[in-house]
């Protein structure tokens, strides 16, 4: 009970916080339903969710509970040059559907933020490969606020040529073979980043 009031309370409290404080242009969320993404864990949303950030690259883009499939299957859902905030509600998901591939990637852009992404994928790979969950390709000030990533083909995060990346916690990482919950060390991969990591 102690839990669910304070996860509650959490919820509120976000919620009055206007979104030109996460980091976006505006002061009101863009929310990835009006783009025509339905989160219902049938419907493929990449293309929609696409759509919501091309269209708003300074602003936060809201995703409201839901599970969401992401059609992986040609590589990373990518966005280019995204320097707002991507905002995930509680039980929002990102559901990938090839377990063998990367799922979100942020290249280029400056001073994005990820807040409270949960990352899943449709079954557990049979062996662990060298895509990961989160790409983090040329950015510069991106900020990862919380994550969790189940069943990942790889590591969790991967800042590859950034600058400055920052990975706040909890990142934890999901077995379902194992039934462990754990938090993930070291949830960040670094490669010829420039600048300190926080």
């Amino acid at each position: 009970m102690y839990c669910r009031t304070r996860r509650r309370l959490f919820q509120i409290l976000l919620l009055a916080i206007p979104a030109s404080a996460w980091g976006g242009g505006t002061d009101s969320f863009i929310n990835v339903r009006d783009y025509g993404a339905l989160g219902n864990g049938v419907h493929i949303d990449s293309q929609d969710i696409l759509n919501a950030v091309k269209a708003n690259p300074n602003s936060t883009i809201r995703f409201a509970a839901g599970t969401y499939l992401i059609n992986n299957a040609s590589g990373y859902m990518a966005f280019s040059n995204f320097n707002g905030t991507l905002f995930f509600d509680p039980n929002a998901v990102l559901m990938c559907t090839a377990i063998t591939r990367g799922c979100l990637e942020l290249t280029g852009g400056s001073g994005a933020r990820i807040v409270n992404v949960r990352i899943a994928y449709s079954s557990q790979p049979t062996t662990r490969g060298t895509e990961y969950a989160i790409h983090l390709f040329q950015t510069t000030d991106t900020i990862v606020d919380g994550a969790v990533v189940e069943m990942s083909p790889g590591a969790g995060i991967l800042a590859d040529q950034s600058t400055r990346p920052v990975v706040r916690w909890p990142m934890e990482s999901i077995s379902r073979t194992a039934k462990t919950r754990k938090l993930a060390i070291p949830p960040l991969t670094i490669r010829a980043m420039t600048g300190s990591p926080s």
